[in-house]
């Protein structure tokens, strides 16, 4: 069940302009107000804050993190806590970092929860969120019956497929919008095998074709997370008939995602046109990194990507990266996350020298020569500048030099010797400060 938790920034950025006045109105308060939710006049997004209070359930920086959807690292740093599992004292404060949108004409931030039994829009928005959406706007924003919410919107989607969607809100296009966004599936707007970009409205997005199991599988990942440094996915055309086999009785769905105005990794670190700056890739590398630890640790049932590669890591026109591919080939948790652990020391070595490293074996042997010389700093630091991109410039050669330590651990070949997201995600985050 998707619910949408409203939010007042600390300060008006000059992007967003926000006109309402504080709701005095207690949570539980049935009646129509005005006032209820937040007025905004920009599509531009920003980050605030949000304050909740520790309760029974939700008394620990991991509990809270999982509720909200949002870094459980993060609320550690803004809060000065250490372990994610201590005990909060009740009604504790707990500052919490979170991405706003302006949609349609509302502020607004998204966040999923799993329905108890016995479960209602009361508890729902005044116990477990404590006020930070209101009754009748929880109501609003989701199709279900007040008094038992269950969908009641008549589909002729798969159940499976239709809890997805009411989970995830998916919009959902006809198969002649989809056909029109992309000028008839043409040439012109080809990305790859049965991807096309798109345009709907005022926005790019990507539009892949796929078998409606797969497509169902995605939706079912998707309806679980919710992070920034993932690719979106935002609506569904489900169960059309393939129409270069008319005679075929089997269907096909497309989905669409967020479109990420820069292209892969790989594509950035191969442009002739314009080299990536040293903490543009260190931002990367951190984006990834926050990404994969969400997957791995924050999530109900942890999930593993499977194929971590540049070329599955897109940015974004503001050059920040998101994991795209997330679905298909995805573990729920059954194989080792130091799987996508050796993706990721990999995507760390492209980003240190800008050419594909393969399996990594070559660079590994090449990179031992770090180790040989270790006793004799000037030898050591002339072997990391040659393998480094000679097109980069003005980087600190100390924390090249640590990312490949980092990249190395990575790729060890035992996985129990391989760092855990959580151990990267910290040694990064110092070097992204």
């Amino acid at each position: 069940m998707l619910l949408t938790y409203l939010i007042i920034p600390f300060s008006i950025l000059q992007c967003v302009s926000s006109k309402q006045i504080y709701d005095p109105k207690p949570c539980a308060y049935n009646g129509l107000s005005p006032v209820s939710r937040y007025t905004c006049n920009s599509s531009k997004s920003c980050e605030t804050y949000i304050v909740y209070r520790s309760q029974q359930g939700f008394e620990t920086v991991r509990e809270i993190s999982a509720l909200f959807g949002v870094n459980q690292d993060q609320i550690l740093l803004d809060n000065n806590i250490t372990d994610p599992t201590k005990i909060l004292e009740t009604n504790c404060e707990v500052l919490i970092r979170v991405e706003c949108h302006c949609l349609g004409s509302f502020f607004q931030s998204n966040a999923s929860y799993s329905i108890l039994k016995g479960g209602t829009y009361k508890i729902i928005a005044c116990d477990i969120f404590e006020g930070l959406v209101k009754e009748q706007t929880l109501a609003k924003e989701n199709s279900f019956d007040a008094a038992n919410l269950k969908s009641s919107t008549p589909s002729c989607l798969s159940p499976d497929l239709v809890a997805g969607v009411a989970k995830y809100s998916l919009i959902s296009y006809s198969f002649g919008e989809l056909t029109e966004a992309t000028k008839g599936f043409s040439e012109e707007t080809e990305l790859g095998a049965y991807v096309h970009k798109g345009r709907i409205g005022d926005r790019d997005v990507v539009v892949k074709k796929m078998s409606s199991f797969d497509a169902q599988r995605i939706i079912s990942v998707y309806s679980k997370i919710n992070h920034t440094n993932i690719i979106s996915l935002q609506g569904v055309c489900y169960g059309v008939t393939d129409p270069s086999s008319p005679t075929s009785l089997s269907t096909s769905s497309y989905l669409v995602f967020e479109f990420a105005r820069n292209g892969s990794l790989r594509d950035c670190l191969r442009s002739h046109s314009e080299v990536l700056p040293w903490d543009r890739r260190i931002q990367i590398a951190f984006d990834v990194a926050t990404a994969l630890h969400y997957i791995h640790h924050c999530t109900v049932t942890s999930y593993i990507h499977m194929n971590i590669s540049s070329e599955n890591i897109l940015i974004t026109k503001d050059w920040r990266a998101k994991i795209a591919n997330l679905g298909v080939g995805t573990s729920d948790g059954s194989v080792s996350t130091k799987v996508d652990v050796f993706g990721f020391g990999l995507v760390l070595l492209e980003l240190l020298c800008s050419e594909e490293v393969g399996d990594g074996i070559h660079v590994r042997e090449k990179l031992r020569v770090l180790n040989e010389k270790g006793s004799d700093q000037n030898g050591c630091f002339e072997e990391l500048r040659e393998f480094m991109d000679q097109s980069l410039e003005d980087y600190p050669i100390e924390e090249a030099l640590c990312m490949v330590v980092l990249a190395m651990a990575c790729l060890e070949d035992e996985t129990t010797n391989r760092p855990s997201m959580h151990d990267i995600l910290k040694i990064i985050a110092r070097i992204a400060r």
